[in-house]
């Protein structure tokens, strides 16, 4: 089988480099996955994450006697979704059930994070699990 050389890209790592790789272009290229373009979420600050790849939890609700209100935001439209990227940074995805907004991504501190646990009544995971109990005292 007959296969031509290419040259491919990809970010290392700790995301602060691009190296160019070689790679026959029949195959894929080292490290690639499925859908990984589809995977990734653009950041309001101009970065990316890979959804694909990230811890997440989903926003908890309560029931107010007509509407399931969500604990993040306090609303019935406005929502929110928590992911831990791989390296660890925390990201919050907003989101609306009202047509024309727009769904958001933004880094967010890991106080901000904890901050989400407490309002949503959820358990931290262990890497949050100081800064919870000292918010919480």
């Amino acid at each position: 089988m007959n296969h031509s050389m290419a040259i491919g890209w990809r970010l290392s790592p700790s995301f602060d480099s691009v190296e160019l790789i070689p790679y026959i272009a029949a195959e894929r290229p080292p490290n690639a996955r499925n859908n990984t373009m589809q995977n990734r979420k653009a950041l309001i600050d101009g970065g990316w994450f890979d959804e694909s790849g990230a811890e997440s939890w989903a926003e908890s609700t309560y029931h107010d006697g007509r509407n399931h209100v969500s604990r993040a935001t306090g609303d019935q439209w406005l929502h929110e979704h928590l992911y831990r990227s791989r390296n660890g940074q925390w990201i919050i995805n907003s989101y609306s059930d009202w047509q024309g907004s727009t769904e958001t991504y933004e880094r967010v501190t890991p106080s901000d994070a904890a901050a989400w646990f407490i309002r949503n009544l959820q358990d931290a995971p262990e890497a949050l699990k100081e800064l919870v109990d000292t918010m919480e005292a």
